[in-house]
């Protein structure tokens, strides 16, 4: 169990983190990083959140068939959390694109 939180964790935080703070991240890379437009940095942010929440939904399908144990409650959880900011972050990017 403590192997699957392990790798469940992090990436459920840095997938939110990059969902919901897009905008500002991409506004500082812009400032710090490289000086281009920040919607191409807002389009990448909110790709990899969504591509990391799908990684750890993976995870979660491969360390359940190890164990029959809180997987429904994983689940639901990233239901809960992943699908409002997959749609913020979606709506945001849409929004920057016009």
């Amino acid at each position: 169990m403590k192997r699957f939180l392990l790798f469940f964790i992090p990436l459920f935080l840095l997938a939110t983190c990059l969902g919901i703070g897009s905008q500002d991240l991409a506004y500082w890379m812009q400032d710090h990083v490289y000086d281009t437009w920040p919607l191409y940095y807002v389009t990448a942010f909110s790709i990899m959140s969504i591509a990391l929440y799908l990684i750890t939904i993976l995870i979660v399908i491969l360390f359940s068939r190890k164990k029959k144990g809180d997987t429904p409650a994983y689940i639901v959880l990233m239901l809960f959390i992943a699908g409002p900011v997959s749609l913020w972050s979606t709506f945001v990017t849409l929004m920057w694109w016009g």
